[in-house]
């Protein structure tokens, strides 16, 4: 199921934190940037999308997290590249719970990244598969891009 825009991607009847349509809390909310989804395809310009409780703010010295994947075992993460755009020297990173702009608010400390490529080494068509690293029953993937005018779908 594509959510059909931004508005319905945002939704919790698209996905709420159970990771089905619900009525809940939504899962993925805009944390900076912009955003845009059509045609079945998200856009992302300068953007982090996070996918836990949008008031929590993530701390390196945090106890536990408030989210809902299971990522305490192994797992991947991937997306299909279908167009680059901007600031091509710019990263496109996957973190593991942490929501803020800094990579030391983690409970996981520097080492949350699971993914960190600049754009220029994607080419359109290209299927990533990122292998993810043991976090904790509670945690999240938040998908950030650094900012300047780069542009991934």
């Amino acid at each position: 199921m594509s959510a059909a825009n931004k508005d319905e991607f945002f939704s919790s009847a698209y996905r709420d934190l159970s990771g089905s349509a619900g009525t809940g809390t939504p899962m993925f909310h805009q944390v900076t940037g912009t955003i845009v989804v059509a045609g079945g395809e998200l856009t992302m310009t300068s953007a982090r999308i996070g996918n836990t409780t949008p008031a929590v703010d993530t701390k390196a010295d945090d106890a536990s997290n408030t989210a809902v994947f299971n990522l305490s075992q192994n797992y991947q993460v991937s997306f299909k590249v279908v167009a680059i755009a901007g600031v091509t020297t710019k990263k496109f990173q996957i973190y593991v719970d942490n929501i803020t702009s800094s990579s030391d608010n983690s409970i996981h400390g520097g080492s949350l990244k699971l993914y960190s490529k600049n754009l220029d080494s994607l080419a359109i068509g290209d299927t990533v598969i990122a292998d993810g690293f043991v976090a904790t029953s509670t945690s999240f993937i938040p998908k950030p891009l650094e900012d300047a005018v780069s542009e991934l779908s």
